[in-house]
């Protein structure tokens, strides 16, 4: 624990990955490499599609945390083409 940390908050426990009792496990650098390629597609086609940064952020997540399923979704809605 960092020592600017106060000593009552060091004293509400352990750290999460070790109340829980194991680490979380690593992530395959192919799976973070799709993961960052589809949010970049996936940002674009939400600001193409919306001329919004709003949707293009939506669509950006979406591209990381699902992957495979969010540009085939963009695909099938016509890849940067106005709604």
């Amino acid at each position: 624990m960092s020592p600017w940390v106060s000593p009552v908050l060091s004293s509400w426990g352990p750290e999460p990955a070790q109340a829980v009792g194991y680490d979380l496990p690593a992530i395959s650098p192919w799976w973070a490499y799709l993961s960052l390629v589809s949010s970049a597609l996936s940002a674009f086609h939400g600001y193409r599609r919306n001329l919004s940064v709003g949707w293009a952020v939506g669509w950006g997540l979406a591209g990381a945390l699902f992957p495979v399923i969010t540009p085939a979704i963009a695909v099938a809605q016509g890849f940067g083409k106005r709604a």
